[in-house]
């Protein structure tokens, strides 16, 4: 037991941590989160002219896509709806954490109602 507490488990302790590090030089290296492309990946899309974006963006949106809204219009609704679910969630965890203090409440009463007769 001695032989493989003293010389073993360190090294594959050893090992493990020079396995993370290695593999962290090799993951700066070499990123596998994204592929590197010289022009990116979108580079396609800037040679296309201005009448086809727009068409495209025309099949992607629906007509007139671009002009139901101003920019700021847009930007309020993004908000308007973040602000909205913030709000469903913030009674949702309201309603849990209610439902909660009563389940505590009733075990507490029960306990009581059992060790104090």
């Amino acid at each position: 037991m001695s032989v493989l507490v003293r010389w073993v488990i360190p090294a594959v302790l050893l090992v493990a941590v020079a396995g993370v590090f290695v593999q962290l030089w090799l993951e700066r290296r070499r990123p596998s989160s994204y592929t590197r492309s010289p022009g990116g990946d979108l580079a396609w899309w800037g040679r296309l002219p201005t009448e086809t974006q727009e068409e495209m963006d025309d099949l992607v949106l629906g007509p007139g896509a671009r002009l139901r809204q101003t920019p700021e219009e847009a930007e309020q609704e993004r908000v308007d709806e973040a602000f909205l679910d913030l709000m469903d969630q913030a009674r949702a965890d309201a309603r849990a954490d209610a439902q909660e203090a009563a389940d505590a409440l009733a075990y507490r009463a029960q306990v009581n109602a059992r060790f104090h007769p």
